[in-house]
């Protein structure tokens, strides 16, 4: 009897041990992006391109790559269930289900071939930045605009206006939209694609979603998006949060 306990003792921890191990993922590959959907899973864009999807176990359930068509610039897990990249060189979104399996293709063409940023709407549709008048707009699947802003350059919006990331945020008191520059911060929109706010003092080396939370890197630290508190995070925004750490992916504990 005391052998069996003993046995059951060490199977347990083993499987403990085995269970924690998942937490840390080593990547046979450099990555350049990761986000985590609300369930948890992390998807993670490779530097050959390729995009991973883990669950929260850190399991691998999903790969995809399509020789020639460059590096993803973005990903977005809005919606967990379709998640989206975007392929700037090429101007098109992949929409895929959550398989990574290509469900749908939408071609910027036209007026969209300076298209750098394209990010996924809540209902379905898509934000895009006009970086030939520095205008946030909505369009549908069929590449139609529904929504226009107004130009930031009311705003004195230096011409060098670079931005590098696009998303949209659930928020307490409605839909955002964040659109960052590098060199003069974080703009966020309405629901309605009209600029509400600018923080020149918002400084992001990457930014995450987590859940309804949403939140950004800055250096080795990170802070909670919505509150922009200038005091970094002193425990995780979620527990299922998976970062980047070298070649390696980690959930927050």
């Amino acid at each position: 009897m005391g052998k069996l306990i003993l046995f059951f003792f060490f199977a347990f921890t083993s499987l403990l041990g085995w269970t924690q191990s998942l937490s840390t993922i080593v990547l046979d590959k450099a990555a350049r992006e990761v986000q985590t959907d609300v369930f948890g899973n992390a998807y993670v864009i490779l530097d050959d391109g390729a995009i991973q999807k883990y669950s929260a176990q850190g399991i691998l359930i999903a790969h995809f790559r399509e020789s020639g068509w460059g590096i993803p610039s973005q990903l977005d897990v809005l919606n967990p269930l379709n998640p989206i990249v975007f392929y700037s060189g090429k101007g098109f979104v992949q929409e895929f289900d959550n398989n990574l399996t290509p469900i749908f293709q939408l071609n910027l063409e036209g007026g969209f071939t300076r298209a750098s940023l394209v990010a996924r709407s809540s209902d379905g549709n898509f934000w895009w930045f006009r970086e030939r008048d520095r205008t946030l707009v909505k369009i549908n699947r069929a590449g139609q605009i529904l929504l226009e802003g107004t130009t930031l350059d009311f705003l004195g919006t230096p011409q060098s206006l670079l931005p590098t990331f696009l998303f949209e945020t659930i928020e307490k008191n409605g839909i955002k939209v964040q659109l960052y520059d590098p060199q003069s911060g974080l703009y966020t929109f309405g629901a309605n694609a009209q600029f509400l706010l600018r923080r020149a003092d918002v400084r992001m080396d990457a930014w995450f979603r987590c859940g309804k939370n949403w939140g950004f890197s800055s250096g080795e630290k990170s802070f909670s998006g919505e509150a922009f508190s200038n005091t970094p995070l002193t425990k995780p925004l979620c527990s299922d949060r998976w970062k980047l750490v070298g070649n390696r992916l980690r959930k927050d504990e």
